[in-house]
């Protein structure tokens, strides 16, 4: 079941306990600027996407949705 919060002022969406992992990492783990960076990288960039990886290795995608809306997706390499 996919859910939303509102992190850094962004409606940020997640699916699943891997991704709920990555919206961990960006929430608690890193500060508030790093995260933002990734908000906008995904905004500005061609593809409309963010590739990071958390502190355990795993691989993640933040997508930019339109608007104020993004979505966390675990990447599998």
């Amino acid at each position: 079941m996919s859910q939303e919060i509102n992190l850094h002022g962004f409606n940020l969406k997640y699916d699943g306990e891997t991704a709920q992992m990555g919206v961990h990492y960006l929430k608690d783990k890193i500060d508030e600027s790093e995260a933002k960076a990734f908000f906008d990288e995904a905004r500005h960039s061609y593809e409309a996407k963010a590739h990071f990886k958390d502190s355990h290795g795993y691989n993640f995608t933040l997508v930019f949705d339109g608007g104020n809306n993004y979505t966390v997706r675990q990447r599998v390499m």
